[in-house]
């Protein structure tokens, strides 16, 4: 876990998961960790809507560990979401880029749509602390979850 906390400065990284019996301390060592770093360099996941990334700004968790006590429900769904596809480029591209188009008046008084990329850089590191139950996937014909 410690050297996963340093990732966030390097070109790619990937989502930490550490799974085990319920028990076994790991989100203790989690929260541990996040104790002896310096204030501000983790975050607690306390959840964000499904678009939250598609905003054009930097969020708080932006430049941090971000803890997960349990396995995030976006990254259960066995067909990928545009929340898990988001994760994916956060932590593969570390950067997400948006479109967005605008209504600019020109020089001569009239209205325009204008598209513009926005790109945010997103160099956030993922440690997500779970039982092995719930670091499996749910598909969508069963009501259980089965293991991918």
């Amino acid at each position: 876990m410690y050297l996963t906390c340093f990732e966030m400065y390097f070109k790619n990284t990937f989502v930490l998961v550490v799974a085990s019996d319920r028990g076994k301390g790991k989100s203790v060592r989690a929260f541990r960790l996040r104790d002896i770093l310096p204030e501000g360099w983790c975050t607690n996941n306390s959840g964000n809507t499904a678009r939250s990334h598609a905003n054009g700004n930097n969020g708080p968790a932006n430049g941090t560990v971000v803890i997960c006590d349990e396995m995030l429900a976006d990254m259960t769904p066995s067909e990928c979401t545009e929340k898990m596809e988001a994760i994916k480029t956060m932590v593969g591209e570390r950067m997400i880029e948006i479109e967005r188009t605008r209504s600019v008046k020109t020089q001569d008084g009239t209205d325009q749509h204008v598209t513009f990329k926005i790109v945010t850089d997103h160099k956030e590191v993922w440690i997500i602390c779970a039982p092995p139950a719930r670091s499996h996937t749910h598909t969508r014909t069963h009501a259980h979850t089965v293991s991918r």
